[in-house]
């Protein structure tokens, strides 16, 4: 019989039962791929190890350079958080997200990082995200299209280097995915966004 749902899980949601890591093809893959067994060993315990907190400030110059005052004059002093070398304005705990939630000595950091995150001051964004836009090198006005941008951390940061004469067109092919874009990006509302839901390999080209 079906189990009975978690009375402590939200309506309309379960809990998901972890699968099993790493899936035997993934593994019979990258075993085959690796020079040794200790390479293979090493990459899975890397893949099982929680990432960091990282997170950025958002919006125009002016108020990133706000948010980046007010978060070193608050907590300049804690010792587990330290800007990205490679990305302005951009910080990372040395923490996971769950330990970070738990850990009474950073409660009150804890609290200003989702506030300013729901404010749309700050986005939650892990390194891997914030590297694929620093690579692609928007420019102010550019126009460009984001195939499938659901949930949205990278089109917000795209969005805001484009600026207000820029153009961003954030897509994804799937409806249920597009809403959890629209509800990411009112955090983030920029005049150079605009989002469709289509078949990416059938998008109309942009006039012009």
């Amino acid at each position: 019989p079906e189990p009975e749902p978690d009375a402590s899980q939200p309506k309309n949601k379960r809990a998901r039962p972890a699968k099993p890591f790493p899936l035997p093809t993934f593994d019979a893959y990258y075993r085959e791929l690796a020079s040794s067994a200790d390479d293979h060993d090493a990459l899975l315990a890397a893949m099982r190890r929680p990432l960091p907190t990282a997170f950025r400030s958002a919006g125009d110059q002016a108020g990133a350079a706000a948010t980046a005052a007010e978060l070193e004059r608050r907590f300049g002093g804690v010792a587990q958080l330290s800007p990205l070398a490679w990305r302005p304005q951009a910080w990372k705990l040395v923490c996971s997200r769950q330990e970070l939630r738990s850990s009474e000595q950073l409660a009150s950091f804890h609290r200003w990082l989702v506030g300013r995150h729901e404010a749309g001051a700050v986005r939650r964004q892990e390194e891997a995200s914030m590297l694929s836009v620093a690579l692609l090198g928007a420019e102010p006005g550019e126009r460009i299209v984001d195939m499938c941008a659901s949930p949205g951390s990278k089109s917000s940061e795209l969005a805001d280097r484009l600026g207000p004469r820029g153009l961003l067109i954030a897509n994804d092919s799937d409806l249920k995915r597009c809403w959890m874009l629209m509800h990411t990006m009112r955090r983030y509302p920029r005049p150079a966004l605009v989002v469709t839901h289509h078949e990416a390999q059938n998008l109309p080209p942009l006039p012009g």
